[in-house]
């Protein structure tokens, strides 16, 4: 975008210092922003109808970092902030929308809020999409009449969006190609795209006007686009300018070159390029692909719009790393990784989570890129060590830790109506300092080095 407010040095600058955020510093108006004195208070409408199944909206998530408990903005409520940092980094995307959802008008009935990408336009627009079930149990039936008075949603295909590769974030399960015999949890965002050969690849104006460097990105999508949400029992829901900005992350995918300056934004103290190592997915181990490839991190330009995921597992065993989910293929693939799913396994014992791996790196994973948090090159044998002890080994050791919690609660629960829970948490405590105790750099190198 032409207007963006801070250079790629500072952009950089203000990335590295997202993990040490105030969750509870006050957000303030985007009208503070603007250095406007209009009256900001204005917010957009309720949400869902009452045919609205319920499900997670994570709207005190933070757009940018995901930090927990953040604020929506005071202007529109469609979008949440942890602090002033965060609100500016999204600003520039933010302001497109963010007035026209606070002032728009009242709701049609039986519609919900998408966002449009007009071909010829300036920027997007919102817009109300009528929305109906024909059918008791099947899908939603959309409806949106183009200018020249055709509907829009006739046969057309959909890109499905259930997680956020740049904000390494997981909107929803069981809406993604692969993965539709699951139970959908949470929501996904579909772009519907008129994908006609009469427009030209990356000709939709108002699409382009949303990406700060257009000039570096080559995506499939032509002719105009609509994005809606995606939400259990095949139904749709409003769109959000956070679940926006998701969308125009999304494209960061389609990305086929990047500057070198772009690339240099990594923080890895280094002036060269430190090489990493790509974990293969099941699908390309099953064809014959090698488990684990050295890769230099300028092969990889698309994990320079994110710190990544840092292991805790890793950093535990004295070689911490950090790691970036690679685009989603074109073709069908198991996307399974057990590799990656077990280095980011939670491993404070005060957290409930204690031995799960967040949802973003659970299930559909794909192929991962590792680096070193150091900067340092990560070799093949380092990852391999690291990722066999880890899974052959240090994981029976946190199943059974969960498992003997399971069953002395269960025991507590069948032997009192009120069992002392207090009791009933340090034997689980003392259970995962058994497992954290055996994870050690000392075992994994005399067990696997």
């Amino acid at each position: 975008m032409s207007d963006q407010l801070f250079s790629d040095g500072q952009l950089a600058e203000l990335s590295n210092i997202l993990a040490n955020l105030n969750p509870n510093c006050t957000v303030f108006s985007p009208d503070d922003l603007e250095s406007s004195e209009e009256d900001d208070s204005a917010a957009g409408p309720e949400t869902a109808t009452d045919a609205t199944p319920k499900y997670d909206k994570k709207d005190d998530i933070c757009t940018i970092c995901n930090a927990p408990n953040a604020r929506l903005c005071s202007r529109c409520h469609s979008a949440s902030y942890c602090s002033q940092l965060c609100q500016r980094i999204d600003y520039p995307l933010h302001k497109m929308l963010c007035r026209d959802v606070a002032e728009e008008g009242p709701r049609p009935a039986g519609h919900i809020r998408g966002i449009y990408f007009p071909v010829d336009g300036n920027k997007p627009e919102i817009i109300w999409v009528q929305i109906k079930r024909t059918e008791p149990g099947k899908g939603a039936q959309l409806k949106f009449l183009l200018p020249d008075g055709t509907d829009f949603f006739s046969q057309l295909p959909y890109e499905v969006i259930d997680e956020n590769q740049v904000r390494c974030r997981q909107s929803g399960i069981g809406y993604s190609r692969g993965l539709r015999n699951l139970k959908n949890e949470g929501y996904a965002i579909a772009l519907f795209c008129k994908n006609e050969t009469q427009y030209a690849p990356n000709s939709n104006k108002s699409f382009q006007a949303c990406l700060t460097t257009p000039e570096s990105y080559s995506h499939p999508f032509r002719g105009p686009m609509i994005a809606v949400r995606l939400i259990p029992k095949n139904w749709c829901d409003d769109m959000t300018l956070a679940s926006f900005r998701d969308v125009i992350d999304h494209i960061e995918r389609f990305r086929t070159k990047c500057c070198a300056k772009s690339i240099q934004r990594l923080s890895f103290g280094t002036a060269t390029h430190p090489r990493g190592v790509k974990i293969s997915c099941n699908g390309e181990r099953s064809r014959g692909d090698a488990p684990y490839v050295s890769v230099s991190a300028s092969k990889v330009p698309w994990i320079s719009g994110s710190k990544g995921s840092l292991s805790a597992t890793s950093a535990k065993l004295g070689i911490a790393i950090r790691l970036w989910k690679y685009p989603i293929p074109d073709y069908d693939l198991n996307r399974g990784n057990q590799d990656a799913a077990f280095l980011m396994k939670e491993l404070d014992p005060k957290k409930e989570t204690w031995g799960w791996a967040p949802q973003y790196w659970d299930l559909s994973i794909g192929n991962v890129f590792a680096l070193r948090d150091d900067g340092k090159d990560l070799s093949v044998r380092e990852i391999e060590i690291l990722c066999t002890f880890v899974t052959k080994d240090a994981q029976p050791v946190i199943g059974m830790a969960l498992d003997k919690s399971l069953i002395a609660y269960e025991e507590a629960m069948e032997t009192s109506a009120e069992p002392d829970m207090d009791e009933l948490e340090d034997k689980c405590a003392a259970f995962r300092k058994e497992a954290l105790d055996f994870i050690t750099r000392e075992n994994m190198l005399k067990l696997r080095g």
